[in-house]
């Protein structure tokens, strides 16, 4: 037999080298001439096309960014090999489990969370010096996308969408059993109701969805763990949740959440909700204007006195 062909190996002069987002040090200096820092993840990505076995550090701040970063960091393992140390840096509490696996998935080499403080962040960083990714990385990241992020939804969706959406993701052979989400119904107290409610449920993340029906609100938080529930509840209203709900009911296995789709599909058409009527243009109603983060309102001058009787006017 003809014995197989080993290739060369790939040069490893920077193996010392870090390129790392300036995020991640939280405002402290490089920590030696081996580091570099780039003010975002894009300059950082361009840099790191080059690299062959350095330390890469991407900051993640948002949920938003996952998809971009999942991209980035398949790219990055597919074309430079698996010399490179590719590492996530969570600097707000953003990522989900399936979030991490797809990240993971995709080629990182680890996850730092957001509570580890520096110390245990640098200490991290070292210990994965010198290692070699050995998990196979599909050529395709659509398929890794589509297999973790299933669900394009947010926000309010009307009755017979949400639970179509929500069965769809249950009957998903490649998401884990009894772990694609948590269903929660929520019922107002006395003197609010559920429309009132629902103008205060402001889901951020790609995945959690809420419709109306029978005097209650009932959300989906796809992939969310039923141990962080209160928490992604507190980021999703913007007041305390018993402020605003009396009780509530719970649903996180499979079974449980296929049962009371059942029970939903049900129920009949007159109970359904729907959402309190917008004012139309906000813009025009309030004379307001979205800088990409909150509505903020535009000062109008207002006339004290008529500056024909001898006043003057602000």
């Amino acid at each position: 037999m003809v014995p197989k062909e080993e290739s060369a190996p790939q040069p490893r002069s920077d193996e010392k080298q870090v390129l790392s987002h300036v995020a991640v040090l939280e405002g402290a200096p490089p920590l030696s001439e081996n580091w570099l820092l780039f003010d975002n993840n894009e300059m950082l990505f361009s840099e790191a096309r080059a690299a062959q076995a350095a330390t890469i550090i991407f900051s993640l701040a948002q949920n938003n960014q996952i998809e971009g970063l999942a991209r980035h960091i398949h790219t990055l393992r597919r074309q430079r090999g698996t010399a490179l140390k590719i590492i996530v840096r969570e600097n707000q509490a953003s990522l989900r489990a399936t979030d991490e696996r797809l990240l993971l998935g995709c080629g990182a080499t680890m996850i730092i969370p957001w509570n580890a403080p520096l110390s245990r962040c640098l200490t991290l960083i070292e210990s994965v010096q010198g290692q070699m990714f050995s998990r196979h990385v599909p050529e395709d990241i659509n398929l890794l996308l589509d297999a973790m992020q299933p669900l394009k939804l947010r926000g309010y969706q009307p009755w017979q969408g949400f639970c179509q959406a929500v069965g769809a993701l249950m009957s998903n052979p490649l998401l884990p059993l009894d772990g694609k989400g948590v269903m929660v119904a929520l019922r107002p107290v006395p003197g609010i109701r559920a429309e009132q409610a629902l103008t205060l449920c402001r889901p951020v993340r790609m995945g959690d969805i809420v419709t109306l029906g029978d005097g209650r609100l009932v959300l989906f938080l796809s992939f969310c763990r039923i141990n962080d529930l209160d928490t992604a509840l507190n980021h999703i209203f913007p007041l305390p949740v018993g402020d605003i709900f009396s009780n509530r009911k719970v649903w996180f296995e499979d079974s449980q959440i296929a049962a009371e789709l059942v029970q939903m599909r049900n129920m009949n058409p007159e109970k359904w909700g729907k959402p309190l009527a917008g004012p139309g243009d906000i813009s025009a109603v309030i004379r307001a204007q979205h800088d990409g983060h909150a509505w903020r309102r535009i000062p109008e001058p207002v006339t004290l006195l008529d500056g024909s009787n001898g006043g003057t006017s602000a």
